[in-house]
């Protein structure tokens, strides 16, 4: 038997004070006692029969044995507590024993949140529409344009939006010597190495500032098969803090110098782009695929407002251990996104100067944020009493299904989205994606329309079946 008291916690967490009773404690010790004593040699006796002095002095004394009681009475005890105090723990407890005689612990755990709704059947945002401006056309066909551009050589001195290849050598410390034209002498004996490139191509920028500051300027008026040397200096705002504010040598030799033969905008460079027989084709084609992309992104931010309100309107408890999930996830979706990067997440937190316990404190009010919005969307679901039946689920797992392919890997898929986890996944992203569809068809309807709910439910049930809308880019060739 065992004795508990219970306290509410913030954040949907309750701490169960639990005694174990004596009789309750001394089976526990017995038990103990009988899976030490088999487990240990006694000289003299059969595993399992030695007197318990003998088996308490081998082991460290009778605090020994009573410490391995204790690690069998608690997991019992605290079993017997949450039944009988009610409560429905959606994480491990965290322990902590208050006495040992009589045997007194503490256990820390989240329960299922507490959501209380706001009105959200009130809430009403405009979705604010916007249309792709001549900027952005431009903007697309001047990157084309770009793709296609040819660079010539050129025998003479190059200026700003040339390219230059060349060799480059920079060294840290200022110039010792100088030659006969004033020109610093190059030497990298007992010298830092700061960048050693060959054949690179920089393309020239007025103001340039790669490697550093100035750089770009000094590659002007070069021309081929000429060498010049410089120094600049690291700025204060170097990443490496031992470099700041020390000269650089640099040596630059160029191998050639090219202009840029930019291809004129006419109906031939839309054909050479794609299908188009015309520019203003290309041009109409470019405002259409742009106009999807701002839409798409224009629906993402919608969604989030309209969730956000539901949120702030609601009273919705965070439970630790369903942030802690969330941030876990958060980190994992952006160490995927490093690897496609070539980096490691030990390699970015190296580079960002930062702990990997930093970075979760800063994804906390995301991971917080998420899991209230996930627990509201949850409420507002079993408030409409939206669900979605095996035959959706079936049919979303097919929609998946057909992306693969078919044969071998395709019935691998379908054999593992169709049972356990994978499937509770897609039954609540469906029923997300119904609760959304039914907030956002709130949410747009005129004020005080009472049928904004029941059509809700219709958009909802359509919503549920369409796949998500992909990201539009513009053409390329």
């Amino acid at each position: 038997m065992v004795k508990v008291t219970s306290e509410r916690l913030p954040d949907a967490q309750v701490t169960l004070t639990i005694e174990v009773e004596p009789e309750e404690m001394a089976r526990a010790t017995e038990r103990a006692f009988q899976s030490v004593s088999a487990r240990i040699n006694v000289p003299g006796f059969r595993r399992g029969r030695a007197p318990r002095a003998m088996v308490e002095r081998l082991i460290g004394g009778p605090e020994a044995l009573h410490q391995e009681a204790v690690e069998r009475a608690i997991p019992d005890a605290y079993e017997r507590a949450v039944g009988e105090s009610g409560i429905s723990p959606i994480d491990q407890p965290r322990l902590s024993v208050e006495s040992r005689d009589p045997l007194v612990f503490k256990a820390t755990v989240s329960i299922a949140p507490t959501v209380t709704l706001g009105d959200y059947k009130a809430i009403r945002l405009a979705r604010v529409p916007i249309e792709v401006g001549y900027e952005q056309i431009n903007g697309t066909i001047e990157r084309l344009r770009d793709g296609r551009t040819e660079w010539i050589e050129v025998a003479r001195p190059s200026r700003a939006g040339d390219r230059v290849g060349v060799d480059l050598l920079g060294v840290l410390g200022a110039p010792a010597l100088y030659d006969a034209a004033g020109q610093p002498v190059m030497t990298t004996e007992g010298r830092e190495v700061f960048t050693d490139d060959k054949n690179v191509e920089i393309e020239i920028e007025a103001g340039g500032s790669a490697p550093l500051p100035g750089f770009h300027d000094q590659l002007i008026g070069i021309s081929a098969e000429n060498e010049k040397r410089f120094t600049l200096t690291v700025p204060d705002t170097w990443p490496t803090e031992a470099q700041r504010g020390q000269t650089v040598l640099f040596s630059v030799k160029v191998h050639a110098v090219k202009e840029p033969k930019v291809p004129p905008l006419d109906d031939e460079f839309a054909a050479a782009i794609g299908p188009y027989e015309s520019l203003e084709a290309l041009r109409t084609d470019i405002r259409m695929r742009l106009q999807e992309q701002l839409d798409h992104e224009s629906s993402h931010r919608y969604e989030d407002s309209v969730i956000a309100e539901a949120v702030r309107i609601s009273t919705v408890e965070s439970p630790p251990a369903m942030v802690s999930r969330e941030i876990e996830r958060l980190v994992g979706d952006f160490e995927r996104s490093l690897s496609r990067q070539r980096l490691t997440l030990d390699q970015y937190m190296q580079l960002a100067k930062k702990t990997i316990e930093e970075f979760r404190e800063e994804v906390r009010p995301n991971a917080e944020q998420s899991v209230r919005s996930a627990l509201v969307l949850r409420e507002i679901g079993r408030a409409e009493e939206i669900e979605v039946g095996n035959d959706e689920i079936d049919a979303e797992v097919e929609r998946i299904v057909a992306f693969v392919g078919d044969g071998k890997e395709a019935r691998r898929t379908r054999q593992a989205l169709s049972r356990g986890v994978e499937r509770d996944a897609i039954q609540s992203n469906l029923r997300n994606r119904k609760v959304m569809a039914a907030l956002l068809a709130i949410a747009q309807s005129a004020q005080g329309d009472d049928t904004a709910v029941e059509s809700a439910s219709a958009v909802a049930a359509e919503s549920a079946g369409a796949a998500e809308t992909t990201a539009a880019t513009p053409p390329n060739d």
